[in-house]
Order: C-alpha cells, then sequence, then structure tokens
C-alpha cells in the first residue's frame, strides 16, 4: 500500500474507533451501583492485606540480611 493510503486508512479507524468509545451508557441500577461499591471495598481490602503481608516478609528479609552481615562482620 502506498504511505498516504495506509494513513488515512489508519485515521479513518482510528476515528470511528474513538466514536464508539465516546459512546454514552445507559445510568446503572441501585442494584448495579451496591454491587460495584461491594467490588471496590473488597479490592480495597485485598490491597490493604496484600501490602501488609508483603511489608511483614520485607521485614522477615531485613531481618535475616541484618543477622548474616553481623554473624559474618565477627568474623
Amino acid at each position: 500500500m502506498k504511505k498516504p493510503l495506509k494513513s488515512l486508512l489508519l485515521t479513518c479507524s482510528g476515528l470511528l474507533l474513538g466514536a464508539s468509545v465516546m459512546a454514552k451508557l445507559p445510568a446503572l441500577s441501585d442494584e448495579a451501583k451496591a454491587k460495584a461499591a461491594e467490588a471496590s471495598a473488597k479490592a480495597a481490602w485485598s490491597g490493604k492485606v496484600e501490602a501488609y503481608l508483603l511489608c511483614k516478609s520485607q521485614d522477615k528479609t531485613a531481618s535475616h540480611f541484618f543477622k548474616t552481615i553481623k554473624r559474618f562482620n565477627n568474623l
């Protein structure tokens, strides 16, 4: 394909895709809003639990590291 034709085709397809993405969705029902809020709360809780477990494992690793360094410095 020639370069100008290819760029025109890509531009047109991009505009069509952009127009379909901008389409207005209907408002959520109360049940859907509640379900979305519950899913958001679960995701937030899971993120906090994962961060806590990561922190504990990092503390354990740091403790082992400093214990090992102390042992090698005493040799």
